[in-house]
């Protein structure tokens, strides 16, 4: 295991934004002032390895887990040194329950379970002002990656204006007021039926824009900073993320 610990006036996101446009890099960000619960945020790129499935995922995980080098005590109270970042969607669940109907098509061509792995990360410690470049060395470009990152973080402030953003001419709905009607109807009736207890009704809003993802994300943030935002660049789209809690936490005492 490889560490380079670095004090840096910067801030997350514009330590990030040389490595925004890369294909496939990350942005965990704690940018709310009152992060009680999560006072780190984690950013890399370079990742090694792109899994679609859980089945690939928890392979992955599992061999990671039986080459992982000791951790040293001074990072003993980072909870990310590197491994796998994406997200599980909705239709995922048919990796669980095959016996469910087919899903609707989806208005977004993403897959429904997509992570990559890394094991050259930057861990930023807001509570502390310090930061660490942590490589796990578990590839040949492990060195070059951890080097690349030392570049970035000791490269000059970036100067260049975020372009400035206007907002939407035009916003569209996958549904129309009656159809969401009738699904609000529906739940209530599953509801009576006893076949259900909670659902979560949403539909997909729709605009364009020809401002950079990172940009939009950047806004974001700064209109509603919360402890779980994330920027996932993943070549052919970008997941921007503003949750103010988490689902689970899983330490050494389990889940």
């Amino acid at each position: 295991m490889k560490i380079f610990e670095f004090h840096t006036q910067k801030k997350g996101d514009e330590l990030f934004k040389p490595l925004a446009k890369e294909p496939f890099s990350f942005f965990l960000d704690s940018c709310s002032t009152d992060a009680r619960n999560n006072s780190f945020s984690f950013l890399g790129a370079f990742s090694y390895k792109i899994m679609t499935s859980i089945h690939e995922i928890e392979s992955e995980l599992k061999r990671i887990s039986e080459i992982l080098p000791t951790v040293p005590p001074t990072l003993s109270h980072i909870p990310f040194l590197g491994g796998a970042v994406g997200y599980i969607g909705y239709d995922a669940v048919r990796e669980w329950e095959p016996h469910l109907s087919p899903h609707k098509e989806s208005p977004f061509q993403i897959p429904p379970v997509y992570f990559c792995c890394y094991d050259t990360v930057i861990a930023l410690d807001h509570k502390h002002g310090n930061g660490f470049i942590i490589s796990l060395e578990l590839t040949p470009q492990s060195k070059e990656n951890f080097e690349e990152l030392k570049k970035i973080i000791s490269s000059s402030q970036d100067n260049t204006p975020s372009p400035s953003l206007t907002s939407p001419n035009h916003i569209r709905s996958t549904l129309t007021f009656e159809e969401y009607r009738q699904m609000i109807l529906q739940a209530k009736h599953y509801i009576d039926e006893g076949e259900i207890y909670q659902v979560n009704l949403s539909h997909s809003l729709f605009t364009e824009s020809d401002a950079p993802p990172f940009a939009i994300y950047q806004r974001l943030r700064l209109k509603n900073a919360a402890e779980y935002c994330a920027f996932l660049n993943f070549g052919n789209f970008q997941i921007l993320s503003s949750s103010p809690e988490r689902f689970l936490h899983i330490n050494n005492e389990g889940i």
